[in-house]
């Protein structure tokens, strides 16, 4: 009984979740491609402002005379945890 339990509780699950999609929606979630292309462009824009980030403190750290001086090149913390912006 148990064994039989195994075989088709999967089979009712994938079944249930086939059942759920959209009738419009194509399969392999090409279904909303505006979405999709803002999100991709939200991520770039966050990627190149990381990038821009991360190479200004490249630059800092590279003109960096002293330990004062590489020390300013870190941003402080606030209590929170996170680096100010």
């Amino acid at each position: 009984m148990k064994q039989a339990l195994f075989l088709v509780l999967p089979l009712l699950m994938s079944t249930a979740a086939f059942a759920q999609q959209e009738p419009n929606e194509p399969q392999g979630g090409q279904g909303r491609p505006q979405n999709f292309q803002e999100a991709k462009q939200r991520m770039l824009d966050r990627i190149d402002q990381r990038l821009t980030t991360l190479q200004n403190a490249r630059n800092c750290v590279a003109q960096a005379q002293d330990p004062q001086a590489l020390r300013a090149c870190r941003p402080e913390r606030p209590e929170g945890g996170q680096p100010r912006q």
